[in-house]
């Protein structure tokens, strides 16, 4: 799994690059932790947006699904959001069955995402 960074005026995109499963889910949910622990605290207040973006993740897991579950529990306790964008076929449909598509605001682009 590759990740990257970018810090955004009102926000972080942080890109996944390959399957959010349970081989990867613990250096994502490290990765995601540092950015929201410090990285997005140091956003100007209301910039406290965090976007994953997945265009270029073709699986997601369960594993997966926990680590995103939790971010985005971590980052409304700090009045911050997770939003989740570019969900291809396949982690869509998890999405959907998971229900977790009620749960995240999902947008087709990181662009979208971040000035939604």
């Amino acid at each position: 799994m590759n990740i990257t960074i970018q810090e955004h005026p009102n926000g972080i995109v942080v890109e996944l690059d390959g399957k959010l499963d349970t081989g990867t889910s613990l250096g994502v949910d490290q990765a995601l932790k540092e950015v929201a622990g410090d990285q997005l605290q140091a956003l100007p207040e209301g910039a406290r947006l965090l976007v994953v973006d997945c265009t270029k993740v073709p699986f997601i897991s369960s594993a997966g699904l926990r680590v995103l579950l939790a971010t985005g529990k971590a980052l409304r306790r700090s009045r911050g959001e997770l939003r989740i964008s570019g969900l291809n076929e396949a982690p869509r449909k998890v999405f959907q069955i998971s229900g977790f598509d009620r749960f995240f605001k999902v947008f087709p682009d990181s662009e979208t995402a971040l000035s939604a």
